[in-house]
């Protein structure tokens, strides 16, 4: 993930408004069945936030 990506900014959107590793990777699921992130992007948050 890069900074300044879409994927980037949306997480540290979230991270702003105090929601766990949980509620990111669910949301980011249910975004990635109406839209497409680009290939190799690991969607499980919940390692990344350890």
């Amino acid at each position: 993930m890069l900074p300044g990506s879409e994927l980037f900014e949306l997480l540290i959107a979230l991270l702003r408004q105090r929601f766990s590793p949980e509620q990111i990777a669910g949301k980011l699921r249910s975004q990635q069945k109406t839209r497409q992130f680009p290939s190799g992007i690991e969607l499980g948050m919940k390692g990344m936030l350890k």
